[in-house]
């Protein structure tokens, strides 16, 4: 019996640690719009930070990292995201555009794979000359974006 117990206690915890790390929480911005609670069925780069900033969903966005001072992680997809006003980053806040690796070609250099295409995800401020503000002394980081 003693044995049986410890068996079980082993495969309840290695099937929690399964449902935990199955959890996604990335926030995915699924309009290039520049709207702010308006649609609740998308998502989009405002509504994201604000999502970041407020730990719960807001807008068409799902709710990300929950708990106090993590970071949360935002997905763009492949394409122009166009913004009317500057947006102030409340939270810590990874902005992460479109993968630029190709996973089916071969660098022409080096012959590996994957190669390194163009970078496919955009923020355009419209002619302003600042996206973000983060003078709140936020950590944001933009990766893979132009």
């Amino acid at each position: 019996m003693k044995h049986f117990k410890k068996g079980l206690l082993g495969v309840m915890v290695v099937a929690a640690m399964t449902l935990m790390a199955a959890e996604d929480r990335t926030i995915h911005v699924n309009t290039f719009e520049d709207e702010d609670n308006v649609n609740m069925n998308q998502c989009s780069l405002r509504e994201a930070i604000k999502t970041a900033s407020l730990n719960k969903a807001y807008g068409g966005c799902s709710a990300g990292n929950t708990g106090s001072g993590q970071t949360d992680y935002i997905q763009l997809a492949a394409g122009t995201y166009k913004l009317s006003k500057e947006i102030v980053p409340e939270s810590k806040v990874v902005v992460f555009g479109k993968s630029p690796y190709l996973d089916r070609e071969k660098n022409p250099i080096t012959f590996k794979y994957p190669a390194l295409g163009e970078l496919t995800s955009r923020i355009d401020a419209g002619g302003k000359s600042r996206l973000f503000n983060t003078i709140t002394k936020t950590s944001l980081t933009l990766e893979n974006v132009i």
